[in-house]
């Protein structure tokens, strides 16, 4: 899933700067897969952020967005974003990637930057999707976060032992394909079973329930 292209309506090789900039031209409120950075936010605000997304559903951090500002809406006070860009001075995305790596573990391998180089500043959108190795835990503060509507909490001790329950097993996916003979009146079913996470995946087995006469070859791969 990309989540770049689920907000902007376009890829990450079609978005351009004048998409963020008319974004941000109207209000825009964070969500549980959104979440809005100034070009001045600490370090430690991105990691927990980025770690609060690979922990839960995944989400896009845009660093650099206009400072939030605060609003009365009836009863309730959210905060929103509009305006112009604040600009980062993380000099490139290979920089932030090193800065992640470092400061969340384990490694986040699956998160893709897109950057925007200016003489302003930079713009990075961080498309972050939610993890198969959870739970991470920034390095910073020792603590694991996950997303809360629209904001990064730390993880209470049941959540984060369930995630790691999570880790220590295998995610399997499969294919079912019915192969035609042409010399028989006999068609085969080839079953492709792939392990999606990093756990290996011991006795798999498979059962298929019907009437008629099988034929199958069943055929391992890991994704």
């Amino acid at each position: 899933m990309s989540f770049i292209k689920n907000i902007f309506g376009k890829s990450k090789e079609e978005i351009t700067l004048l998409d963020i900039k008319e974004f941000f031209s109207t209000q825009q409120e964070e969500t549980s897969v959104l979440e809005f950075k100034s070009g001045e936010v600490e370090p430690e605000g991105i990691y927990k952020e980025i770690a609060a997304f690979l922990n839960t559903e995944g989400g896009l951090l845009i660093i650099g967005t206009p400072k939030e500002i605060k609003k009365k809406i009836g009863g309730n006070e959210i905060k929103i974003c509009e305006g112009e860009l604040t600009y980062s001075k993380i000099k490139n995305k290979d920089i932030l990637y090193s800065k992640i790596a470092s400061n969340i573990v384990p490694f986040p391998t699956n998160i893709s930057i897109v950057e925007f180089v200016t003489e302003n500043g930079n713009i990075f959108l961080v498309d972050v999707p939610q993890s198969l190795d959870p739970p991470h835990q920034c390095t910073s503060d020792g603590k694991y976060y996950i997303r809360m509507e629209r904001d990064a909490k730390p993880a209470p001790h049941g959540l984060i032992k369930a995630l790691f329950n999570k880790r220590k097993i295998a995610i399997l996916d499969s294919d079912v394909k019915i192969v035609p003979s042409n010399k028989t009146n006999i068609d085969k079913i080839e079953i492709i079973i792939r392990n999606t996470s990093r756990i290996p995946a011991e006795k798999v087995s498979y059962l298929i329930i019907n009437n008629w006469y099988f034929n199958g070859t069943i055929r391992f791969c890991k994704k």
